[in-house]
Parts: structure tokens; C-alpha cells; sequence
């Protein structure tokens, strides 16, 4: 991260770009607040760096690999200084026999933006998820009737089985690709079970979620700030050591 910590203090305007599926896009689940990406933004401008520019092109239900053939539309274009990049919930309905592609396509994705001269690039693991009924969580997280409906239920069991083996292969791949990692899993993980009040229906980040995502990244990228409304933000945990108690 040291490079993205430098970025973060350079004197000239940045562009910084946010790529994903919907907890990226922050679609919904926010009940109406700010997701991490816009918090991101915010605590840009609480460091005076008012002519940055923070691009959002997530897209709900995407996995990585949506976004191979389409790198140009989403990523290249805006020419990013940093790019971040968080898949791996929607990925993980392939089971484990998929992480191999995943990882191809995380690998297709980084080369493509680095023979644009994108370099700056960080890999962010998704976070967990609750031991829910998906009968339930459809009733919060409406998908539709019938056949739909019952894809549907099938499709969340697969991703309640097989996410964790994706947040490992995120992590494989920003060792691999040689770029940053921002570990969101293990901060939620050091929770424990207070992780209920962070998550809509189960395993959407709420506006809560999306503060502690980005009190997470701004740990990492050295934009914390005890003094910054934005990083004071009451977030419903303790995680003593690590985290610390974040409320305002």
C-alpha cells in the first residue's frame, strides 16, 4: 500500500476509481446513506484534496468476470490514478472448482488496466456473510416468484458455501499480481458475531457495513484521522487492539 499511502498526500489532483458488483455500487442496502465509495470521497475532501475525483462503475450482480470484456468501458477511460477493485460475493456461485478462473479473469482485468499505464491497483476481499435462511433473506432481499424464486434460494446456498474460498483467492491473487490488498474479511472477522449490525438481511453491508469498509481502507491508505468527522462515524462494534471502538 506504500505507494497508494504516498498517492494519497501528492500535491496534484487524483482520479480514483471504485469497480464491483453491489456492494461497490452501494445499491439499496445503504438504507439511504452514504456507501463506502462516497465516505471515500468525503474524507478526501476532509484532507483538502477538493479536486480529486472518485469514480463509482460497479455494477449490481457482477462477478469479475463481467467485467473482463468490458475493462475499456468501465476502468480504462477514466485514465484512473488508483483503482480499486472488489469481487468475489457473485463469483463464489461457481463453488470452489471456480477460483482458478477467478483468478484468471483477476489476472486478464490487472494486465489489461497495466497495459494502459494503470498501475496503482488494489485487490479488496468482500466480507462475510451471516449463517442464514435464504427462504428468509429472499423475503428481505426481494428476487422474485417461482422458478425465479427458487434459482434464486439455490443460488445464495452456493455463495453461503463456497464465499470463503474466495476471499483466500483474492487474497492469492493481489500476492500473485503483485498489488495492494485491503483485507476487509479478516477486519469484520475480529468482530465476532457484532458483524449482525453491519449486514442488511444477512450479507449486504447496511450503512453501518459501509462506514467500518471504509474505516478499514482508510487505515490502510494512512487517511485515518481520530479528529475527521468521517472517520468518527458511529459504527456498532469493538474490536480492541486492531479496530479499535469507532463511534461518534
Amino acid at each position: 500500500m506504500d505507494r497508494t499511502r504516498s498517492l494519497s498526500q501528492s500535491e496534484r489532483p487524483l482520479t480514483w476509481l471504485f469497480a464491483g458488483d453491489s456492494i461497490t455500487q452501494g445499491a439499496v442496502h445503504t438504507r439511504g446513506s452514504r456507501d463506502y465509495t462516497q465516505l471515500f470521497r468525503e474524507r478526501l475532501w476532509g484532507l483538502t484534496r477538493c479536486e480529486d475525483v472518485v469514480i463509482n462503475t460497479a455494477v449490481a450482480g457482477w462477478g469479475v468476470a463481467s467485467l473482463v470484456p468490458r475493462v475499456e468501458e468501465r476502468i480504462v477511460r477514466f485514465r484512473p490514478d488508483v483503482l480499486f477493485l472488489m469481487f468475489g460475493t457473485n463469483d463464489a456461485a461457481a463453488g470452489p472448482d471456480g477460483t482458478p478462473r477467478f483468478a484468471q479473469d483477476y489476472a486478464a482485468v490487472i494486465g489489461e488496466c497495466r497495459s494502459h499505464g494503470i498501475e496503482n491497483i488494489v485487490l479488496q476481499t468482500t466480507v462475510p456473510w451471516l449463517a442464514v435462511d435464504p427462504e428468509h433473506a429472499l423475503e428481505v432481499h426481494y428476487l422474485g416468484e417461482g422458478a425465479t424464486r427458487a434459482a434464486n434460494i439455490q443460488a445464495l446456498r452456493m455463495l453461503m458455501a463456497h464465499i470463503p474460498a474466495y476471499f483466500e483467492a483474492t487474497r492469492v491473487a493481489a500476492t500473485e499480481l503483485g498489488v495492494a490488498l485491503v483485507d476487509h474479511y479478516s477486519a469484520w472477522r475480529a468482530v465476532g458475531p457484532l458483524i449482525a449490525g453491519l449486514l442488511n438481511g444477512g450479507f449486504h453491508p447496511n450503512e453501518y457495513g459501509h462506514r467500518f469498509m471504509a474505516h478499514t481502507i482508510f487505515r490502510a491508505c494512512g487517511m485515518w484521522d481520530d479528529a475527521s468527522w468521517t472517520c468518527r462515524l458511529f459504527v456498532p462494534i469493538e474490536a480492541p487492539g486492531l479496530l479499535g471502538t469507532t463511534r461518534a
